[in-house]
């Protein structure tokens, strides 16, 4: 089965199709990637074909701008600013990728709007895939929204007015400019570009764990929730002078608290470096920071207590960690639980509010609302989570079922389902044979 994969986006974005395409690999298919400049390299170290986009979204473009992490302007500055822009050279690539490597099936995250309009030119089957259940509107299962309590549940005549507005507002976002570029391709208008267009190919996959967010009444027909996609092999490595310094700081002492705001916030979220500086008199633990260098310089005054890092292996380090402070974004989150550690939760924006309520109504995290949090309130939290054995209980019990999951290699095989494809493939791999790799530059 030859296959298409692409995404835009974070890490949290791109790292579950890199899985998806190493597990399609081991099952002897042949997975190409499109990805950003940025990310396309990371795919070539994992011996991936991949072809390179002209364009992309850097992460240092999402978290440097000022509005990306504001709750409600948020989501708009990503879509306007970032997302649009690539779409013209995602669909331009794309069509010259389907037209030489005529693959059974392109599979795309939800956000490559772009993508399927050249699937349908060239009748190549194509299915979306969400890495986050915020994605799918539902009644039946409701997502917690940016501008939405935090409740356990919420009262159902408030959810359709409620839907029908983040509908609209969601239209009015992404409609007019989708439609500018549709016209200029000569291709019709269409409505609900966001949150239809990915229900209308022969597959719709949810990305995350089924005990995460399972498959709800009024999900679409052909949607399938195949579970988190794990990278296990990350080619990022850190600096020879920062693993050393971090075994040392493991070794040295108890677990500590990891503190960890992802790839697209860690630079730029100013005031979570100074609420973070300001408590930690308050706790008397040691803290493991992944954070850029500029943010870390300010909390490593004491080598002995406070470790900084620019990058770590989440899958490696978590476990060795007592708590772990993050932003609920869908990767960390999806890592965390899988460890067994209990977490503190400071959502930004985005999807981070709905992982955030769904890890906590799991009883595996206790949440902050990161534009209102103070140091003595964060301290407050941190050290009451670190005393709740019920919670470290429920978070252990809890991790044996998600760990058992394996996301990439249910997704290959719903694909192969989706595909008529044999599950052994008929043209296995060549053991011998390098695998095969173009980082070619798709520009136009």
């Amino acid at each position: 089965m030859r296959i298409l994969l692409s995404a835009l986006g974070s890490s949290g974005d791109i790292n579950p199709f890199l899985a998806i395409a190493l597990a399609l690999r081991a099952r002897a298919h042949d997975p190409i990637l499109l990805l950003d400049p940025h990310h396309a390299s990371r795919a070539t170290a994992l011996g991936l074909e991949t072809r390179t986009l002209s364009t992309g979204i850097h992460p240092d473009a999402a978290s440097e701008h000022p509005d990306f992490l504001h709750p409600t302007r948020g989501t708009g500055v990503f879509l306007r600013d970032m997302l649009i822009p690539c779409l013209e050279p995602l669909y331009l690539a794309a069509r010259d990728i389907l037209a030489t490597e005529k693959p059974d099936i392109a599979i795309m995250h939800h956000v490559c709007f772009s993508i399927p309009w050249a699937c349908e030119q060239a009748g190549v089957a194509w299915g979306m895939a969400a890495t986050a259940p915020a994605s799918w509107m539902s009644f039946a299962d409701p997502n917690r929204y940016p501008m939405m309590p935090d409740r356990d549940a919420y009262r159902s005549w408030l959810l359709r007015p409620g839907n029908a507005l983040g509908r609209w507002a969601t239209a009015m976002m992404v409609d007019p400019h989708v439609n500018r570029l549709r016209r200029k391709l000569g291709l019709p208008a269409q409505r609900h570009t966001m949150l239809e267009q990915m229900f209308s190919g022969v597959v719709n996959l949810g990305l995350w764990s089924p005990n995460f967010r399972p498959p709800a009444a009024d999900d679409h027909p052909r949607s399938r929730i195949t579970g988190w996609p794990m990278l296990e092999t990350d080619p990022a490595c850190m600096p020879t002078d920062e693993q050393e310094r971090l075994d040392a700081f493991l070794a040295d002492g108890p677990p500590p608290i990891l503190i960890t705001f992802g790839s697209s916030i860690g630079r730029t979220d100013a005031r979570a470096m100074q609420l973070i500086e300001q408590a930690l008199p308050l706790l008397r633990e040691r803290i493991l920071l992944v954070a850029p260098s500029d943010a870390a310089r300010r909390l490593s005054k004491d080598p002995a207590s406070v470790c900084t890092v620019s990058y770590a292996p989440y899958a490696s380090i978590i476990p060795r960690c007592s708590l772990i402070l993050h932003h609920a974004g869908m990767g960390t989150t999806a890592q965390t639980l899988r460890s067994g550690i209990p977490a503190v939760l400071l959502p930004h924006a985005h999807d981070q509010f709905d992982n955030a309520r769904r890890t906590r109504m799991l009883g595996c995290a206790r949440t902050i609302d990161a534009h209102r949090a103070t140091p003595d309130r964060l301290a407050e939290i941190l050290n009451t989570t670190l005393g709740d054995e019920a919670m470290r209980t429920r978070c252990r019990t809890l991790a044996d079922g998600f760990s058992r999951e394996d996301g990439a290699a249910a997704t290959a095989a719903a694909l192969e389902e989706v595909v008529g494809a044999p599950k052994d493939a008929d043209r296995a791999a060549t053991p011998d044979a390098p695998p095969r790799v173009h980082a070619t530059t798709a520009s136009h």
